[in-house]
């Protein structure tokens, strides 16, 4: 199936524009030639005139690229609520959102700014810009490779100075620029980068204007972010503003935020939060409420991290666990046969200094699972760090227990790459429950030093009686026989 000419512009003859999943009739466009073709115009109605050519009035199935992207939620969902930020020159950094924490993650060899961050959380990769050039960082693998060195190329423009300073964003598939007015000529301008089928967002398809310079201001961009329904959010030192991709409509948004030069990013939860790095370092939930944006909660110092831009996490694949078991000959081994302690609460921390210990105030607790009838727990989607678990025991189970294992805490250093680590065990001898109803049955087992009474009668031999004169066997009526020494 061949594609009629670029300039050719006529009903008949251009590649018509079809729904992915249909299954459409193109008609041959009759004027390249090519005698026996069938006459028509395009047959499911594109306006556009646009058409695929194929041979005579053949029948074309078009079916969806497999290797395409499916979107459920645009943003990476995950229980560690955590967000990346470029640190200031060309670092990655992780911030908790919660606490404030945060921790360097990588440093880019091959660029020296790491601005313009956005999450594919498809494909596993953040993207960053600095000048022509597009670059991704897997923080499964810890690598960075170079998307592109040639945005004008793609572009098809000389309007692009530089992709340094801007904002970015990821959705439905695309990557969205935004390039600042003193980088962009014309005014500021808002770029979607698609990429190849099967490339795994790593192969640049193209690159177009969305042409809004004429309605946004035009200033030095903060940062962008787009919500599950398309509508971009932009942060500006000139202010905020919105722009839905599906309708082309733009809303000034009015805001008190504190601080300037917000960088946004949504954590694990889909909330949408705002770095600030002047006039001090903080971070603070916002939300946009009819025309305004509005801060959530308090605003949370970061320091001493010096953000550059910001993006969702991306889900890890690698993962923690594995067990809480009872160890009833106390080895501190898991023996067969040793069940494993039901509803046992343990909490993974993020050791931010890696000394394997839990520093009180710094370390802050990612996530908390609870044991399941078989003891086994299991933190999963994690990427490469240092990671410590702790049996916390909320619901009080080991209450009377005793550890056999070494330490109720198991530090733990995951490398970059795919880790299934199962080795965070913990040994606790469970106590045996007291019975209040057992009563306690002295029993003669030697008089005189004799097993045997003078009448013949086996001490040795427990009688299940009552009317043996040995034993206070009658639970009913355990009192003793005063008779009996």
């Amino acid at each position: 199936m061949g594609d009629t000419g670029s300039n050719d512009n006529s009903a008949a003859t251009q590649n018509q524009v079809y729904a992915v999943g249909t299954n459409d009739v193109y008609t041959q466009d009759n004027s390249d030639g090519t005698t026996g073709e069938t006459n028509g115009n395009p047959v499911n109605g594109d306006a556009t005139n646009h058409r695929q050519e194929a041979s005579f009035s053949q029948e074309v199935t078009i079916v969806a690229n497999p290797s395409g992207p499916v979107v459920t939620t645009n943003f990476c969902s995950s229980a560690y609520n955590m967000i990346y930020s470029g640190h200031f020159p060309n670092r990655i950094d992780a911030i908790h959102v919660d606490s404030g924490a945060s921790v360097p993650l990588t440093t880019s060899n091959i660029a020296a700014n790491t601005n313009s961050l956005a999450s594919d959380h498809i494909n596993n990769l953040v993207y960053y810009a600095e000048n022509q050039s597009i670059y991704a960082w897997s923080p499964i693998t810890n690598t960075h490779t170079v998307i592109t060195s040639n945005i004008k190329g793609f572009a098809g423009t000389s309007n692009i100075s530089s992709l340094s300073s801007g904002g970015a964003a990821f959705y439905n598939g695309s990557l969205y620029l935004g390039i600042d007015e003193n980088q962009h000529t014309g005014g500021a301008e808002v770029y979607k980068v698609d990429f190849v089928p099967g490339s795994n967002g790593q192969t640049v398809q193209s690159v177009t204007s969305l042409n809004i310079a004429s309605l946004i201001p035009p200033s030095d961009w903060g940062d962008l972010s787009i919500d599950n329904n398309g509508v971009i959010l932009s942060a500006t030192p000139d202010g905020f503003w919105t722009y839905n991709l599906n309708n082309g409509t733009y809303t000034s948004l009015s805001s008190n935020l504190p601080g300037g030069q917000h960088q946004l990013a949504k954590d694990g939860q889909g909330r949408l939060w705002a770095v600030v790095y002047t006039p001090t370092k903080f971070i603070f939930q916002v939300q946009v409420v009819g025309n305004s944006i509005q801060q959530v909660g308090q605003t949370i110092s970061v320091d001493p991290h010096d953000t550059n831009d910001a993006a969702e996490c991306v889900i890890g694949e690698s993962s923690i666990g594995d067990r809480v078991w009872n160890d009833a000959n106390e080895n501190g081994v898991q023996d067969a046969g040793e069940d494993g302690i039901e509803n046992v609460t343990v909490d993974l921390y993020w050791d931010i200094n890696g000394n394997g210990q839990i520093d009180n105030g710094d370390d802050p607790v990612l996530a908390t699972q609870t044991t399941g009838t078989d003891g086994n727990y299991d933190f999963p989607d994690l990427i490469f760090g240092n990671y410590i678990v702790k049996v916390s025991d909320t619901n009080g189970v080991l209450t009377n227990a005793s550890l056999t294992s070494a330490s109720d805490t198991h530090s733990v250093n995951l490398l970059p790459g795919t880790v299934d680590y199962n080795d965070a065990d913990f040994g606790y001898k469970l106590a045996i429950a007291s019975n209040p109803d057992v009563i306690l049955v002295k029993r003669i087992t030697k008089i005189n030093d004799s097993t045997t009474t003078n009448n013949g009668d086996n001490l040795l031999i427990y009688n299940q009686e009552e009317s043996n004169p040995y034993d206070d066997n009658k639970l009913d009526n355990p009192a003793p026989d005063p008779n009996r020494h």
